[in-house]
């Protein structure tokens, strides 16, 4: 077996379908699709059993709900090929997917294709058109595929859309962090790369499809909370490790420094959100924000001119920033619908 891939499914039924469909639809014929059903509350666990009843190249593992981290963990667990990719259930990709990543991909590296991001309204969907069939491959080393995920630009920092050697993953013991449910899988890829022996190869052609929606990780924290819990800042918790695992460079070291920062507004507005302002976190983050804003704004972190004054409003004002971000969120809202 030479590739596996590995889906964790959860609370998905509606795009779970057209995920597995587009994995079985593959022009590359050697490699295995491991479900992993993490609990999901939906008909997910029946849907993931009807494919693996009549495909012999998919595995389904049923676990109790413990997070995408665990569940990419036990798909990496039992996966038989040498080379591995994951993919969201709510995403698609296109039938090179796995032929076009292959080309890519030597032993010691990592493979990149492109993605588009694909936006999910209530009522009707909207794309954002993105694809290009021309495939132009840019080589990087560890010190500039790692600049990139900080960035987010070029290869980002998702797992999916990128082949892993399952050699280094096993070598080095490299696993999803279990105790971090934000940027786990950012973590993860720089990691990894941190013991790549080869140049990380990312080519532009577009072959997998990012769906947004309102059930999306990235959306979660836009909601109103049940009770805290310090896990929504474990993000934070990610960026700390990547500390000690970036390549020796001053540039770099204040590049992931100013990512941490660049978090903060965000933490603000959920504390602001859920009437937590009398927590601790509250001051903590506000002193952290005013602080670090001349590193943010100097350091080349692929900050848009909007975020950067986003980021200055909410240092001047984390409660005008919240009420801007709420106005902003509704005028979307109305769009889509």
């Amino acid at each position: 077996m030479k590739f596996s891939i590995i889906v964790p499914v959860y609370n998905v039924e509606q795009y779970l379908t057209q995920c597995v469909d587009s994995l079985l639809n593959q022009d590359h014929p050697d490699y295995e699709i491991i479900l992993i059903d993490d609990g999901s509350p939906d008909r997910c666990g029946e849907i993931c059993d009807k494919y693996a009843k009549t495909n012999k190249n998919i595995q389904v593992i049923h676990q109790k709900n413990a997070g995408v981290s665990a569940a990419r963990n036990a798909g990496l667990q039992i996966a038989k090929g040498r080379y591995v990719t994951f993919v969201d259930p709510d995403d698609w990709v296109e039938q090179n997917y796995l032929s076009l990543l292959a080309a890519h991909m030597q032993p010691g590296c990592m493979a990149v294709c492109g993605l588009v991001y694909e936006y999910a309204g209530t009522k009707k969907e909207t794309i954002q058109k993105q694809k290009s069939d021309i495939d132009t491959t840019i080589e990087m080393d560890q010190t500039e595929a790692q600049m990139s995920v900080i960035r987010f630009d070029g290869i980002c920092g998702f797992c999916h859309s990128k082949m892993f050697d399952m050699e280094i993953i096993k070598e080095h013991g490299i696993w999803f962090d279990e105790k971090i449910t934000q940027c786990e899988d950012h973590l993860f890829v720089m990691q990894y790369i941190s013991h790549t022996s080869r140049p990380i190869k990312w080519t532009k052609q577009i072959a997998y499809h990012y769906r947004q929606h309102s059930k999306s990780a990235q959306y979660s924290n836009q909601q109103k909370k049940e009770r805290f819990d310090p896990q929504i800042f474990s993000a934070l918790d990610a960026l700390r490790i990547e500390e000690k695992v970036i390549e020796p460079d001053p540039i770099l070291f204040n590049a992931v420094k100013a990512r941490q920062v660049g978090l903060i507004p965000n933490y603000l507005y959920i504390l602001i959100k859920n009437k937590w302002c009398s927590l601790p976190y509250y001051q903590k983050f506000l002193k952290e924000l005013r602080k670090g804003l001349w590193l943010y704004l100097q350091c080349d972190i692929g900050a848009s001119k909007t975020q950067k004054n986003s980021f200055i409003l909410c240092c001047v004002s984390p409660h005008i920033y919240y009420f801007s971000r709420e106005i902003y969120s509704y005028m979307v809202r109305k769009h889509l619908n």
